[in-house]
Order: C-alpha cells, then structure tokens, then sequence
C-alpha cells in the first residue's frame, strides 16, 4: 500500500511539471494599481517669444527623445553618491570628460542650468547647425557665443517658474533671452540645455548639454527673443 502511495505522489508530481512546461503559470503583477496609466510620460515643449512676449515659433514633443546622455549619466551619479558604481566618465560641453563630484556636501549646486547674464557656459543655450539629432552629442554643433561679433548673442540670466500642476500634468518652465548686438541677423537652428557639474572632489566647475533641439528662427539685428523651455511630466 505504501508503496502505491509514493508511485502515485510522483507520478502527481510529474504531472505537474509537466503541466508547467505545456501552460507556463500566468504572470501576477503584485501591487500594480489598474487604475493608474500604464505610462508615465515626459513631455517637452521649446517656444520662442518675441519682444513683446508673442509666440513666434513653437515645437511640442509629448514623447521627449531629445535628451541625451548627460542627462541620465548626472542622474545616475548624483542619485548614487558613487554607491555600487564609483565614479563616473561624463563627457563635459568641451568634449573632455570628468568625474562629477559625488560628495554629501552640502550647499552645493551640482547639477545647476540657472546661467548668469552675460555667460554661454550653461543655462539655455541656441547655435546655428541643424545638424541631425544624436543622443551621444556633448555640445550643440555650433554654439552663438556670448559678445557681440557675427553670430554672437548677449544672453540674459535663465529664469524659471515654479512647477504647477495641470490635470495629470506637473510642469515647469525654464526660458532665457537672446539679444542681437552683432549687427547682422541671427539664423538659429539649434537650442539646448547646458547643466554646471562640480567635478570630483571639488577642484571646479565644468558643464554637461542635458537636451539639444533642432528649431529654426531668426533673431534680427538689434531684436531681443526669449528661448523657453516648458518640461512636463504626465501621468
């Protein structure tokens, strides 16, 4: 009797492997809410303002893929503190590349785009390329440097606003103006984001393109434009 019974357990429990191999057990998501959006989207939208605050020019991207790879990469270490990964290579605006300083300190701006008046190093930035988009891309193709000689543009403090929420969407803007004392038109093709990094242990400050759009628009000789960024997180 007894050994009926243990013919018959494994031959039970044959028949169960065998089962999962014919009908694989269906997958059990284990604290998914059903009534949440199976997605979580980024949205991006790059608009430009004339003098008198219209609208001159507009781009909307609902799927953001203009970010690059500086941005995940500051992230990444930042979020870390070097935890599990050590130090990270990041490739810097000037094609060089650094570890960014992944100390607690504290009061430290490490991951800043507020570019001063007057400074083309980080914050909003335009150039004159179009270039094709390339996600490995370290600085705008052909940046309009901070003066007032051909292609030149004086550029003003990057301002924010504080972020809002708009239905399912939290957003916030990031804008810059552009003044044209070159004495000859601007033809822009190309607009970006440039962080500040403090690189390892503190020894100075160096910068990182985080996003690069391709947007066409002409600042007249002697005109003033506003570059502003309107980042969305919609779920």
């Amino acid at each position: 009797m007894n050994e009926m019974l243990e013919k018959s357990k494994i031959l039970y429990h044959d028949a169960r492997r065998l089962a999962r191999k014919i009908i694989p057990p269906k997958m059990e998501y284990i604290g998914y809410d059903q009534s949440l959006h199976p997605l979580m989207k980024m949205g991006l939208e790059v608009s430009v303002l004339d003098h008198n605050g219209d609208v001159r020019v507009k781009k909307k991207m609902p799927n953001v893929n203009t970010f690059h790879w500086g941005f995940v990469d500051l992230f990444t270490a930042y979020w870390s503190q070097g935890i599990g990964g050590g130090d990270y290579d990041i490739t810097t605006t000037s094609g060089g590349t650094k570890h960014p300083d992944q100390s607690e300190s504290a009061g430290e701006e490490k991951m800043f785009v507020g570019g001063p008046i007057n400074n083309d190093d980080y914050g909003v930035v335009v150039g004159t390329s179009n270039a094709a988009i390339d996600l490995t891309d370290y600085a705008l193709t052909s940046q309009c440097d901070e003066g007032v000689g051909l292609d030149n543009l004086n550029h003003g403090a990057t301002g924010f606003v504080a972020p809002a929420t708009d239905g399912t969407s939290r957003i916030f803007e990031v804008f810059r103006t552009f003044s044209n004392n070159s004495g000859a038109d601007v033809d822009v093709e190309e607009v970006g984001l440039y962080a500040r990094m403090l690189t390892q242990n503190a020894v100075s400050w160096d910068y990182v393109m985080i996003e690069r759009t391709l947007l066409s628009f002409t600042i007249l000789d002697t005109d003033t434009d506003t570059v502003r960024y309107t980042i969305s997180v919609v779920v």
